[in-house]
């Protein structure tokens, strides 16, 4: 990949990130509800194609949805949805009326199969959910990522176990809990890792995101942090001592490590 198509991709990733908070910002409610599933760019972000996944609307607004759009996005000169989307109560308005109301340009994105799956953002969202993220980065045609915030854990991972980060992640549907072979972006450089996200059953039972960083010594420091997601190790589960839990981290880090050595 050429460093134009990364600084492409990253705009695409930016804007998938702020795209949803600037339209939960605005004063319509009708915007927050838009669920923005991608962002395309061919040149840059001034060329941004925006995917809106199909939502619900009343009767009353079906009219008034492209209106809205045009005034909120002026220059908006292309809408572009898959081949079953559909809105209005009870999905009752679909491609025709779309074209019917808006006097730009309506793309229709013809059904995409892999492996016989349709590639759709509702099966994507399942595969995640089971923690098939394989079959997951798969239909979506790279690894599943998200972002998140540095805070403080419990402190027993570089005492009692390994070194982790720590994470606040917000607006992200996270996969299924258990422990993942991921790659762990920190200020842009990326390093081999593997991600717990799920309850503390050993612990204090809350929910966390943590990553350890495979072997590397990480500077502890506000990092701007994203974590893209592999290969799912195992599920999550309750250990009766610490001396099992670490354990199982120690045979987790040595699966995660023994992934990254047959891919390289």
């Amino acid at each position: 990949m050429t460093e134009a198509q990364i600084k492409l991709k990253r705009t695409e990733s930016v804007l998938l990130e702020r795209i949803p908070a600037a339209l939960s910002s605005l004063g319509d409610a009708r915007l927050h509800a838009l669920d923005i599933i991608d962002v395309k760019c061919s040149r840059g972000r001034s060329d941004a194609k925006v995917f809106i996944h199909p939502s619900s609307y009343t009767q009353q607004e079906k009219n008034e949805f492209i209106k809205l759009l045009k005034e909120e996005f002026p220059n908006l000169k292309k809408i572009v949805v898959g081949f079953d989307f559909c809105f209005g109560k009870d999905r009752k308005y679909c491609i025709e009326k779309l074209k019917e109301l808006f006097d730009g340009e309506v793309l229709v994105i013809d059904e995409i199969k892999i492996d016989n799956i349709p590639v759709h953002s509702r099966i994507i969202r399942d595969y995640l959910k089971t923690g098939d993220i394989k079959m997951a980065n798969k239909l979506l045609g790279k690894e599943y990522k998200i972002y998140g915030q540095k805070i403080v854990g419990q402190g027993l991972g570089a005492k009692s176990f390994v070194p982790t980060i720590n994470l606040k992640v917000d607006e992200f549907l996270l996969p299924n809990e258990g422990v993942y072979i991921t790659k762990t972006i920190l200020d842009e450089q990326e390093f081999d890792s593997i991600t717990f996200l799920g309850h503390r059953f050993t612990t204090d039972g809350s929910y966390a995101v943590e990553t350890h960083i495979l072997n590397k010594d990480i500077e502890n420091k506000d990092y701007k942090t994203q974590i893209k997601f592999c290969e799912k190790i195992r599920d999550n589960k309750k250990f009766d001592t610490f001396e099992e839990l670490k354990n199982q981290i120690i045979n987790d880090i040595k699966s995660a490590n023994n992934y990254f050595i047959n891919i390289y």
